[in-house]
C-alpha cells in the first residue's frame, strides 16, 4: 500500500498507474489531497472554494469504475483544481475577486 503522504508528490502518470493496479484507491488519493489542502490552504489561500463532499463523491464514482474493471477515463481519480474563472454548476464563482 502507498504511504498517503507520498500521494500528493506523485505525477498524474504515476497516480494513474497505481489506480489501475489497485495499489491505491481513488478515495485514498482524494483524502490525501483534501488533507493537504486543509493543512496548507489557510496559509497560502490558493483555493477559494473547496467542496469536500463533491470531491469525495467523484472519487467514489472513480473507485467504483476501477473496481469493476471498466475502462476509466484518462484523468479519472486524479484530483484537479478548477480555476475560479470558469463557471461551475453548484459552486460559487468569484472570478478572482
Amino acid at each position: 500500500m502507498t504511504d498517503i503522504t507520498d500521494i500528493y508528490y506523485m505525477s498524474a502518470v504515476e497516480l494513474r498507474r497505481q489506480l489501475q493496479a489497485n495499489e491505491v484507491s481513488a478515495i485514498e488519493v482524494m483524502q490525501a489531497f483534501l488533507e493537504r489542502i486543509d493543512k496548507i490552504n489557510p496559509t497560502v489561500n490558493a483555493l477559494c472554494t473547496i467542496s469536500h463532499d463533491s470531491a469525495t463523491q467523484g472519487a467514489a464514482v472513480a473507485q467504483a469504475r476501477y473496481a469493476s474493471n471498466d475502462t476509466a477515463r484518462p484523468l479519472e481519480g486524479i484530483p484537479i483544481a478548477i480555476k475560479d474563472l470558469a463557471l461551475t454548476r453548484g459552486m460559487r464563482t468569484t472570478f478572482g475577486s
